[in-house]
């Protein structure tokens, strides 16, 4: 129950660029003299664009999942809630093992794990690039 619930939810990153898009608009990103430093911090905040994408495809997947027919009836949010509100479980065994003779649902499932990958993804990107300046700036500190 709770990794069905797991499913529906998703809080959007949603970091703050405007100290690195002043110093694009300033022209002061170009006084620095090391280029793969500007291409790292580039490649850094231009990924928050990506991310906010897969982080809208993922949200909205979730969304129209949540209003299918077949979520409704076999799933519910309104089922899923209950248990966290200390009540009795929401779902029987036997409603659960409906939700894998529904096509709509398995591939609504699949839909919003793609999705995850793709947020995922993005995330090992924009930690990738983060390590890549934290060591550049190391380097010239040295």
């Amino acid at each position: 129950m709770a990794q069905a619930l797991s499913l529906l939810g998703y809080e959007a990153f949603s970091p703050s660029t405007g100290a690195y898009d002043a110093l694009v608009a300033s022209g002061a990103l170009e006084l620095l003299e090391d280029t793969v430093l500007k291409q790292a911090l580039a490649d850094f905040f231009g990924g928050f664009e990506d991310l906010r994408l897969w982080e809208r495809m993922l949200q909205d997947a979730q969304n129209g999942f949540i209003l299918t027919e077949d979520f409704g009836n076999l799933v519910g949010v309104h089922r899923l809630l209950v248990p966290l509100n200390e009540g009795p479980p929401g779902t029987t065994p036997e409603r659960a093992r409906l939700w894998a003779s529904s096509d709509e649902l398995l591939n609504g499932i699949a839909l919003i794990w793609a999705r995850q990958l793709g947020v995922q993804k993005d995330y090992q990107f924009l930690q990738d690039a983060l390590l890549r300046i934290q060591t550049i700036l190391a380097e010239e500190l040295a």
